[in-house]
């Protein structure tokens, strides 16, 4: 209300619309827009970096699992003279 009431007094100085119209603007960007856009700084940047961090745990984690996967798979392959790289055959699980 204090920043309406400015407004109105500095309006009943201006000449043209277009000085009305600059001191509106104005009077909104100083009272309301760099507020928000220090507040939107303020959340943000803490907000970003977060987000920055979980992105990266979570791409760093599924590389290890791809990589654990990897080894794990080339762990299967065993080397005989006659077949050559073969993955062994598993023994028929037992039934109970």
């Amino acid at each position: 209300a204090a920043s309406v009431e400015k407004w109105v007094a500095a309006a009943s100085d201006l000449q043209s619309p277009a000085q009305y119209l600059g001191s509106f603007v104005t009077l909104a960007l100083s009272d309301y827009a760099a507020p928000l856009w220090v507040g939107a700084v303020v959340v943000g940047l803490p907000l970003g970096a977060l987000g920055y961090w979980v992105t990266l745990q979570a791409v760093t984690a599924y590389r290890l699992k791809k990589l654990r996967m990897k080894a794990k798979n080339r762990a299967r392959w065993i080397w005989d003279p006659e077949k050559g790289w073969h993955k062994p055959i598993s023994p028929p699980l037992e039934k109970e």
